[in-house]
């Protein structure tokens, strides 16, 4: 019985795995188990666990040009505890409505840059 393909991709891929006469650098590299993201989807050829590695570098290295400073001390009405409730309840909403758990990443990462540039006060809080 032929295996059926998803895509052409996946076809070629299985044929270049195959084969014992593949030249090494059209082989498919060793990926360590933690950045295995096709571990669990084989023949997904659009995951591209090769590049994974790489991309969590990249968006590491961004990351640090985008580090906000204590924002506390402008927020008079506000203190580090209530930030904390606010982050808890942007969770019970995304676990609720079962949302992304990017929609709350993102949530959060809107709300801290707001929160370090305008004073809030206690009862408009939750209304961000």
């Amino acid at each position: 019985m032929r295996p059926q393909w998803k895509s052409w991709w996946s076809w070629r891929l299985f044929h270049l795995e195959s084969c014992p006469h593949t030249p090494p650098h059209l082989q498919r590299p060793q990926i360590p188990e933690e950045f295995d993201i096709e571990r669990g989807h084989p023949g997904a050829g659009c995951l591209t666990a090769e590049y994974v590695k790489e991309i969590f570098n990249y968006l590491k290295a961004k990351e640090v040009k985008f580090i906000l400073a204590y924002y506390m001390p402008i927020q008079p009405g506000l203190n580090p505890g209530m930030r904390a409730i606010l982050v808890d309840w942007l969770v019970e909403v995304q676990e609720n409505f079962e949302l992304n758990h990017e929609t709350l990443y993102l949530a959060v990462k809107v709300t801290d840059p707001y929160l370090s540039t305008a004073p809030v006060n206690r009862q408009s809080l939750q209304l961000i």
